[in-house]
């Protein structure tokens, strides 16, 4: 093995000179700026394209056994309970209801830029599957709204309380988000998002 004296090694390394290093050096720190500035920007977006989804209760009541119920075809019915549905001749859906049941019409709004979907819903643990959670598998389009019709038993003969819905969708970009109420939207992490479409979260 033939080695390079110190000297001669000196002379063919070349490691520039110090404004060269400086340069090189800022203009890491710039990229890693830039980066991290269109990161943070992206994610305000997505976040104040989320804030401008959101329910609200438009109707509550208590629907007894044996009573048929009709709506636009358009609208979504779901809940827990013994109901049945069909499709009447006009198109519109119809509502058999077997047992007493409360019911609320709840509206998602889509305010923001983007499609949205699926959406989900929880309420009150002991009126929700075992997940905790209703998934709706709809695609809500840019500044539109959609009526949702959600069934439920009551919890006692005389209740009749108004209910909160905690709401969760995923954005055009596959990020999901949710919403308690009125209270300000927050992202779901990515490990609790795996779940969300097969059982939900909580």
């Amino acid at each position: 093995m033939n080695w390079i004296p110190l000297d001669e090694w000196r002379g063919v390394a070349d490691f520039g000179n110090v404004p060269g290093w400086i340069e090189a050096v800022v203009t890491a720190v710039a990229v890693c700026v830039a980066t991290v500035s269109l990161l943070l920007e992206v994610n305000r977006r997505r976040r104040a394209q989320a804030r401008l989804v959101y329910a609200s209760e438009v109707y509550s009541d208590r629907t007894p056994a044996g009573e048929n119920l009709t709506f636009e075809q358009q609208w979504v019915v779901c809940g827990v309970g013994d109901y049945e549905l069909d499709r009447g001749p006009t198109g519109h859906t119809i509502l058999g209801v077997k047992e007493d049941m409360l019911r609320f019409d709840v509206v998602v709004h889509n305010r923001s830029e983007e499609l949205i979907g699926p959406v989900q819903f929880q309420g009150p643990a002991d009126s929700m599957p075992p997940s905790g959670w209703i998934n709706v598998t709809i695609a809500i389009e840019p500044h539109d709204s959609v009526h949702v019709v959600f069934l439920r038993r009551p919890f006692n003969p005389a209740e009749m309380p108004p209910i909160d819905f905690t709401i969760a969708f995923r954005d055009s970009d596959g990020k999901w988000w949710k919403r308690d109420g009125i209270e300000p939207i927050h992202r779901i992490s990515r490990r609790r998002a795996r779940l969300i479409e097969d059982i939900g979260i909580r």
